[in-house]
């Protein structure tokens, strides 16, 4: 496997678990949302691992789960379609 398939394969990983992790949080209690139903105040849980900053979320890329919507990537690269 070449350098760039495995860096890519990492960040996929990274974004599984991540948003894996936000999962059992959520189903552990209760969950971080607006009255608009927006989580983590929009913004990209993934983010916080990779840039080590809070960063916005990106729209196209939202999910919901337990009745909260979370912001995807901000990077296309790191989506999970």
């Amino acid at each position: 496997m070449n350098h760039k398939r495995r860096e890519m394969c990492v960040q996929m990983l990274t974004g599984v678990l991540s948003i894996a992790s936000v999962m059992f949080a959520a189903a552990m209690g209760p969950v971080n949302k607006d009255a608009k139903g927006v989580a983590v105040k929009g913004y990209d849980v993934v983010a916080y691992l990779d840039e080590k900053r809070p960063v916005k979320g990106r729209e196209e890329f939202k999910f919901e789960f337990q009745g909260a919507t979370y912001s995807g990537p901000r990077n296309s690269d790191q989506a999970i379609s």
